[in-house]
C-alpha cells in the first residue's frame, strides 16, 4: 500500500484556472482528468494487469481523439503555432503508446514516475500551450 497522500498527490483536481473557455475542449480536458485518474486509482489500488491495460488504452484514445478536435479548431481558427502544437501532442502520444506496448508485453511500466509524467505533461500543457490558443478558438 502507498504512503497516506500519495494518491491525493497524484490525483489531478479540475479548477477553472485550467478552463480555456471552449465547452468542448474544456469538457475534454475534464475527461482527461477523470481518465488519469481511474488510472491513479487502479494503480493503488493494485488491481490487474489486464484493467490498468484497460484504462491506458482507454486514456491514450480519448486522447488522440482530443488532439483532432483541438487540432481541428486550433486549424479553423488560424492558430499560427499549430505545427509545433500538433507535434507536441505526437510525442506525448508515442510516449504514451510505448507504455501500453510496455504494458501489454506485461513489463512492470506503470509506476510513480510514469503516472508523475503523465499528471506534469497534462498540466503544464493546458497552462502553458492551451492557454495560448483560447483566441483562436473563437
Amino acid at each position: 500500500m502507498s504512503e497516506p497522500g500519495v494518491e491525493q498527490e497524484l490525483a489531478l483536481v479540475w479548477s477553472e484556472r485550467l478552463q480555456i473557455g471552449h465547452p468542448i475542449i474544456d469538457r475534454q480536458h475534464k475527461q482527461l482528468f477523470d481518465l488519469y485518474n481511474q488510472l491513479v486509482n487502479a494503480f493503488y489500488e493494485g488491481t490487474g494487469q489486464q484493467q490498468i491495460y484497460q484504462v491506458v488504452t482507454d486514456l491514450v484514445t480519448y486522447t488522440q481523439h482530443h488532439f483532432r478536435d483541438e487540432e481541428r479548431l486550433m486549424a479553423k481558427g488560424g492558430y499560427p503555432e499549430l505545427k509545433g502544437h500538433r507535434q507536441q501532442h505526437q510525442e506525448l502520444i508515442q510516449q504514451v503508446s510505448s507504455f501500453v506496448a510496455d504494458i501489454d508485453e506485461s513489463a512492470p511500466v506503470l509506476t510513480y514516475e510514469v503516472l508523475s509524467f503523465v499528471k506534469c505533461w497534462l498540466l503544464e500543457h493546458i497552462l502553458e500551450q492551451d492557454m495560448k490558443i483560447k483566441a483562436w478558438l473563437g
